[in-house]
């Protein structure tokens, strides 16, 4: 499911033996929005130019956005005023060479103070709060014939209370939302990488086992000085990949090791 998030990171800078776990104070807390200006519109890119700059141990609480555009949800029935202003301005804003060549609106990149080749970057998924009550189904992949193709979109209510969403009369699935997309800046010879697949940068992961409390590790091979850090939407695992809705609400904490590892792991691969 796509979403709206509001997502909190924080980052930690560890030597090769010691993780600097502790903090002498809260860290201070950024707050990141989706709009026009602070997104990557279908790409991942290692000369995008970050929107906001953190020291390790800082937070983030940022918006994310779904993958559709006003005039598709309307079409399948939402409501105009159901539908976030900040998707319809950056829908309307980021266009032309802006745009591309993926389709999938990412919040960021953001830039890490301190993060070398060679390091780590542990992400550690928090929370996921809904921002709206309401998802979308598509219906294509392998057996298109079990599809009504005269139906473009199907939305589907979501209940808050008891985290389940009503898919027909008598069919209720249980919503644990997981984040489809989220990554580092792509090798510089690479260019603008498309946010469609995934690659060596993670990006268009689609894992379901991203929901809260897991723990994911990205391997820092291509940066100079900075991390560039990239993230979008929620799903659900139990409709995946066709349920979409908007969260807000989503905690991550962030930190940077001296060490190599493989691209990303989560904490299910961790611990089996």
């Amino acid at each position: 499911m796509n979403t709206l998030v509001r997502c909190f990171v924080a980052s930690c800078l560890a030597g090769v033996a010691v993780v600097l776990s502790a903090q002498p104070r809260a860290p201070k807390t950024h707050r990141l929005e989706a709009t026009p200006n602070t997104v990557a519109y279908g790409y991942y890119w290692s000369e995008a130019k970050p929107v906001l700059r953190i020291a390790s141990g800082e937070i983030i609480d940022v918006d994310t956005l779904l993958t559709n555009n006003p005039t598709g949800l309307g079409r399948a029935g939402v409501p105009p005023e159901k539908i976030q202003e900040s998707l319809k301005a950056i829908v309307s804003e980021v266009t032309g060479d802006r745009r591309g060549p993926g389709g999938h609106i990412l919040t960021g990149p953001v830039y890490v103070d301190g993060a070398e080749p060679g390091d780590a970057l542990e992400v550690k998924i928090r929370g996921i709060d809904f921002a709206i009550d309401y998802g979308y189904n598509g219906c294509s992949g392998f057996i298109p014939s079990n599809c009504d193709r005269s139906v473009d979109l199907k939305i589907l209510a979501l209940d808050k209370k008891t985290m389940t969403a009503e898919f027909m009369p008598g069919i209720v699935i249980p919503l644990k939302p997981f984040f489809g997309s989220m990554g580092v800046a792509p090798a510089p010879a690479l260019g603008r990488v498309s946010s469609n697949p995934p690659g060596k940068h993670a990006g268009n992961l689609d894992n379901r086992e991203l929901v809260v409390g897991s723990t994911l590790l990205f391997s820092l091979q291509f940066l100079l000085n900075t991390l560039l850090f990239l993230l979008r939407d929620a799903l659900s695992p139990l409709l995946f990949p066709f349920l979409l809705a908007l969260f807000r609400g989503f905690e991550h904490q962030l930190q940077l090791a001296k060490a190599r590892i493989p691209v990303a792991l989560t904490q299910h691969d961790l611990e089996h």
